[in-house]
């Protein structure tokens, strides 16, 4: 299997939106220089590193868009040369900005240019949460920009009782669907577990009913995993790298300056990706479950300045989501289409 280098460019700190549960809180209204970002391309793509095979180049922001200039020009300069390594460029994009002239070259370059929409349900609940933009975004254009296209999900606090309808709204449009709950919102208050609990009952029976529809990310973990060994949850500090708009390099971009200010992110050279044991919560060690929960480095270290130190609140939720993955899974084995709830208790 090829292994793969993904490499973060912060083009801008700009953004023409104010999402409720942004964690970039210090911002400077400045880009990257393009020949810096030339530089870090052409030293990834030029280097006879044998660590890595191909190379994705994500472009980061703020809102990548509000950059669309420096975009085009780093694609149009890389297209035009010849690369010991192949690679993707991709970004992840608020939507807004898309439209006339980006439009136009993206879909003139869209099978060497990958595009994931942040999208987070139905209008009400994206307008709740990302700035009433849902009206600005040309949804049928991502649609049918790629042969599977995606969407980024996130589920605030405001949103977390539309979340089935947001899904199958999603859904209704041809989207594959990767969601969370937002990292760093306090979700300690037993309304919200219950609330989480009865949205997860009502996708469980849509995904009954409609198996040839691939779940959301929420409803489709690796079950079997729990039986396997601890694992890195993603390639932080070691197959990650993010590059800031002075040329600085973060383990990736939730340790950005502009995420974690700039006293913490100082401390960054300190941090260790590679031994797995200190990755570890050792309050999680016991838990069977452990091996198929997600959990971001970078929001434990914001939130609570270690790596590996889990958001205890999240426990219940994971739990509650592991058992509707099972019982997901086993009534398709079933082929049963009557859907029984499921226990709340831990």
């Amino acid at each position: 299997m090829a292994i793969r280098k993904n490499i973060s460019l912060v083009l801008t700190h700009k953004c023409n939106l104010s999402c409720t549960y942004c964690y970039e809180r210090w911002k400077y209204d400045k880009n990257m220089p393009t020949n810096l970002a030339l530089q870090i391309i052409s030293h990834y793509l030029s280097n006879s590193d044998n660590s890595y095979d191909e190379c994705v180049f994500e472009f980061f922001g703020g809102e990548p868009f509000l950059a669309f200039p420096l975009i085009k020009e780093i694609c149009e300069f890389t297209w035009s040369k010849n690369w010991k390594k192949p690679y993707l460029f991709t970004t992840t994009t608020n939507g807004t900005l898309v439209h006339g002239e980006i439009q136009d070259w993206l879909i003139k370059n869209r099978n060497k240019f990958d595009l994931i929409l942040s999208l987070d349900g139905t209008k009400e609940m994206h307008d709740a949460n990302r700035s009433n933009s849902f009206s600005k975004i040309d949804i049928e254009f991502f649609r049918s920009y790629c042969k599977q296209p995606s969407v980024k999900m996130t589920i605030s606090k405001e949103t977390l009782q539309g979340l089935s309808e947001g899904v199958m709204f999603l859904h209704s449009k041809g989207f594959k669907i990767n969601n969370n709950l937002a990292f760093g919102l306090d979700w300690s208050n037993r309304k919200e577990i219950e609330i989480f609990n009865i949205e997860l009952e009502k996708l469980v029976e849509f995904y009954i009913l409609n198996q040839q529809i691939t779940p959301c990310s929420l409803l489709n973990m690796k079950i079997q995993y729990c039986f396997s060994p601890v694992r890195k949850w993603c390639g932080v500090g070691t197959n990650m790298i993010t590059f800031d708009i002075d040329g600085s390099s973060y383990p990736c971009n939730m340790f950005l300056p502009m995420s974690i200010g700039m006293n913490i992110s100082r401390l960054n050279p300190q941090l260790d990706f590679n031994d797995l044991e200190k990755l570890v919560d050792t309050k999680c060690t016991d838990c069977f479950i452990h091996p198929i929960c997600p959990t971001c480095y970078g929001s434990n270290y914001l939130m609570r300045h270690d790596i590996s130190s889990r958001d205890e609140n999240l426990c219940k939720f994971m739990k509650l989501r592991s058992l509707a993955n099972s019982y997901l899974q086993l009534k398709k084995i079933m082929n049963e289409n009557k859907c029984k709830s499921f226990s709340t208790d831990e």
